[in-house]
């Protein structure tokens, strides 16, 4: 594809990637964590578990000790899911466990109205049309001591999108879950609410609800036993029942990033040709190598459904993609190795051999990338159907490593940068630049951290190049035989928020979830917005 080809599908303009991100970072996100209580009938708290050959009923609140460590003998220890297996490691996880088979509770409906309260609050708005269902997944007794360290929940389905936890009313000191998403942490302490007044024919039982893949933990108890039901939450395709009303809630708010879209769209130099947005979405999401991607754009959440649906509120079209690093894969730390001016030299790899769109998440099957040759790798990833050659524009993260030795000394640099491609030029930003020093005498190592700050504006040429060459023909003959031969057009993304790049699924797996699973794992994603040129937005009104 030609220079001017590329630059017909670009934003060429670096204020406009640096208003257009700005107001996708002020979109005001929905919670990844809503808490609360809801009054229950007490004749709806009873809970009827098997305890060998017996049957026995427990009725909530309860502050029997001997009760309640009857229910937790008659559980077993849980285990957690590491890697690709249940482990039981009680330095890890101290808590019991009972399935679903082993016990019953009928809350009545009264459970439906809290569910209802409780996820449209995690939701939003911009859900209020989708319908979703509770699976209850296990009982959990925490005794004195007991614990959970920091973990995910185990994926197990695409759709799958949160957590219910519901306290049953028992005495209990400690034992508090901790949910923490980027800088923020947020509490769920049942204990404040373990107990209720005897004459009282309700009682008042804690609930929180979040997202599945934020991390959390439930600290030690000091005392008393944490009872819990966990269910798993799922969108479903049913329609909403009439009963089930949204209720208010926090929604993203993006008036911003609605007047600036259309103000671009309504500009005739903005991707004239046509184009692609990119945005690396900010949520992770349950995936597996037979995911359909485009099925899961209806399961995105908060701040990433919203720039969906102004998407579809201008008539654009939206789709999901998983981007791959063929650098990565090919294990090429900090570029390849090639032979220039009479030495060797590291070169980061162009974009055309160095950038993978996929419709799918790949897998490499059973194999593995240890038993798939690091030079075929490449070539395998590239066959794969729904792959396109990308050139990525916008915002680029990279991290560079360099080092020196002496015979007193290790040094090395990390240096973080931002970068900003328009094609014609690059802007770079160096973000955070890392000196770790170790002398080799004592063992010893140092870091510094520095946050400069420095830009940096450096030209682009335009030519044919090999990395901006699409055609065979206009690739040097030298380097035809060295680099696999393209399927199609290389796609231009002009990266609005920095892209989430993907690793090649060896074998689904989970490191320290609450269960092992095989097939799905959370996985980072983009969103793809499609742009018409210029001319057919006039045509149809898309820039209006």
């Amino acid at each position: 594809m030609a220079s001017d080809e590329l630059l017909a599908k670009t934003i060429t303009s670096i204020s406009t990637f640096q208003q257009l991100r700005k107001a996708i970072e002020e979109i005001k996100e929905t919670p990844v964590f809503t808490k609360g209580t809801w009054d229950f009938p007490k004749s709806q708290l009873v809970l009827w578990y098997k305890d060998g050959d017996s049957a026995r009923c427990l009725q909530f609140p309860t502050s029997e000790d001997a009760e309640l460590q009857r229910l937790s003998d008659a559980c077993q220890s849980a285990t957690f899911g590491r890697n690709k297996q249940d482990v039981l490691d009680e330095s890890y996880r101290l808590a019991r466990k009972m399935d679903t088979e082993d016990f019953s509770i009928n809350f009545g409906f009264e459970f439906y109205e809290m569910l209802n309260h409780a996820v449209r609050g995690l939701l939003g708005v911009q859900h209020d049309n989708k319908n979703f269902r509770a699976e209850l997944y296990k009982l959990n007794v925490y005794g004195p001591g007991s614990f959970f360290k920091a973990h995910k929940d185990t994926p197990r389905a695409d759709n799958m999108f949160g957590s219910l936890v519901i306290a049953l009313p028992t005495p209990h000191q400690g034992g508090t879950l901790i949910v923490r998403h980027g800088e923020e942490n947020y509490e769920f302490d049942s204990s404040s609410t373990s107990t209720s007044s005897s004459e009282s024919t309700s009682a008042a039982v804690a609930w929180t609800a979040f997202y599945s893949q934020v991390e959390h933990e439930v600290i030690p108890v000091v005392s008393g036993y944490r009872v819990t039901l966990t269910y798993n939450l799922y969108f479903s395709t049913a329609s909403v029942p009439p009963l089930l009303l949204p209720i208010p809630n926090p929604a993203p708010e993006s008036p911003e990033l609605v007047k600036l879209l259309k103000e671009c769209l309504d500009d005739a130099t903005f991707l004239p040709s046509g184009g692609l947005l990119g945005f690396g979405l900010k949520h992770e999401y349950p995936l597996s190598a037979s995911s359909d991607l485009q099925t899961s754009i209806s399961y995105l959440k908060g701040a990433d459904s919203t720039i969906v649906k102004i998407a579809g509120h201008f008539g654009l079209k939206s789709y999901l993609r998983a981007v791959y690093d063929i650098m990565q894969a090919k294990g090429l730390e900090g570029g390849e190795r090639v032979y220039e001016n009479g030495k060797f030299v590291t070169k980061p790899l162009p974009d055309h051999k160095r950038w993978l769109l996929s419709e799918k998440v790949l897998d490499l099957g059973d194999r593995g990338a240890q038993q798939v040759d690091p030079y075929d790798i490449e070539e395998y990833l590239r066959d794969e159907a729904g792959t396109e050659t990308l050139i990525c524009r916008g915002f680029i993260e990279d991290e560079h490593s360099a080092g020196f030795y002496t015979k007193k000394k290790k040094s090395t640099t990390v240096t973080e940068r931002e970068i900003c491609d328009v094609g014609t030029k690059v802007v770079s930003k160096i973000l955070k630049r890392t000196i770790i020093t170790k002398n080799w005498e004592t063992g010893e190592e140092t870091s510094v951290v520095e946050t400069p700050n420095i830009f940096e504006e450096i030209p682009k040429p335009l030519d044919n190049s090999p990395e901006t060459a699409e055609d065979e023909d206009d690739v040097p003959a030298w380097r035809r035989d060295s680099q696999p031969k393209r399927k199609s057009k290389p796609v231009v993304v002009n990266w609005i928020t920095v892209m989430k790049k993907n690793n090649p699924v060896h074998t689904s797996y989970i490191s320290y979830g609450n269960q092992a699973e095989m097939a799905y794992l959370y996985a980072q994603i983009n969103l793809m917005v499609e742009v018409p040129s210029f001319e057919e937005r006039r045509q149809t009104g898309k820039s209006v």
